[in-house]
C-alpha cells in the first residue's frame, strides 16, 4: 500500500501539496519552501487526491477558498 507525503508552503499556509512518498517534488516547486505536515497511509488519503497524484504526480490545493471564488456556470 502507498503513503502520502502532505506538505505546506512555507510562506502562503494556504498552499498545500501531496506527494506519493520516494517521488520528486515537481520541477516548478523547490523542496525547500514546502515543510511537512504529516505522511499517511492510502487508506487515509481522498481519492480524489490519489486520483490526483496519479494523473500529475502531485495533488496541490488552497485552503480558506471562499464561495465568490466558485465560478457561477
Amino acid at each position: 500500500m502507498d503513503r502520502y507525503r502532505f506538505f505546506r508552503h512555507d510562506r502562503h499556509a494556504e498552499f498545500r501539496l501531496v506527494l506519493k512518498v520516494g517521488d520528486p517534488f515537481p520541477p516548478e516547486a523547490s523542496a525547500a519552501e514546502w515543510d511537512l505536515t504529516r505522511e499517511r497511509e492510502e487508506s487515509e488519503t481522498a481519492a480524489d487526491v490519489i486520483s490526483e497524484i496519479a494523473e500529475r504526480g502531485y495533488s496541490l490545493f488552497q485552503l480558506r477558498a471562499r464561495f465568490d471564488q466558485i465560478p457561477h456556470d
